[in-house]
């Protein structure tokens, strides 16, 4: 599915979510936006499990977009990641505390053990029943899961990384070499509190982290629990600052 440049430029409600990386996607943080694009409150959502909230048929098989590929040794880090097909772009229906399902882009991206959304919502649209679930990567790479409704199974179906990235017209942005480490933090919105920014002969303490993934203990000597509500800018080396 594609939607008009004009109506993607178009400011629209938008929240920003985590789940859980596993078949329940349990819903770990959610944004107050979620309020204005779905009707519903963060404490209604964090309750729940986010392919719950999914109004098409494929919403059961949501979850397999996020499972990791075979191991290739023995010796390959498990909690390692590859970043191949990292980065999702999909369209799906959600349901809205006002009841009739409204069209979202989601863009999420795969971190640790969880999964970071971006949705983006399209309540102007007029509702279309989406019975596959198409998935645009980071690399350009189309993949299809078809929902077969008669036996509750699906068909993916995928080319390789490079060659339909190039076929379709688009350079990879984005190829690992290695298996990386990656943590995800959560920063406060700067207008929604008031932080100081001002140069004041000390270092700027910047926006609170709100949430932290446990692998942050992976990258810097700290528990999660330990930089929940610190000031970000305090984990930056001086210099970079």
């Amino acid at each position: 599915m594609t939607l008009p440049e004009d109506q993607l430029d178009e400011p629209r409600p938008s929240f920003l979510g985590i789940h859980s990386r596993d078949i329940e996607t349990q819903i770990l943080y959610i944004s107050s936006g979620c309020r204005e694009a779905m009707g519903f409150t963060p404490a209604q959502m964090m309750a729940n499990q986010a392919k719950g909230y999914i109004y098409d048929s494929f919403s059961t098989e949501y979850p397999a977009i996020y499972q990791d590929k075979a191991k290739e040794s023995e010796f390959e880090d498990e909690e390692g990641d590859d970043d191949e097909s990292n980065a999702f772009c999909i369209y799906m229906n959600l349901h809205t505390a006002a009841g009739p399902p409204v069209l979202h882009r989601v863009i999420s991206m795969r971190a640790d053990n969880c999964v970071v959304v971006i949705a983006t919502a399209f309540p102007e649209r007029p509702f279309q029943d989406l019975r596959e679930l198409q998935v645009q990567t980071l690399d350009g790479k189309l993949q299809k899961m078809v929902i077969n409704s008669s036996t509750s199974t699906s068909a993916v179906q995928q080319g390789g990384r490079q060659s339909s990235a190039i076929q379709a017209g688009r350079a990879p942005l984005y190829f690992s070499r290695s298996r990386q480490i990656k943590a995800v933090l959560v920063l406060e919105h700067p207008e929604a509190v008031e932080i100081d920014t001002e140069e004041t002969g000390r270092r700027p303490t910047g926006p609170l982290v709100a949430f932290c993934t446990s692998s942050i203990s992976r990258l810097v000597d700290v528990d999660n629990s330990d930089i929940m509500n610190y000031p970000f800018m305090k984990l930056v080396a001086p210099e970079d600052l």
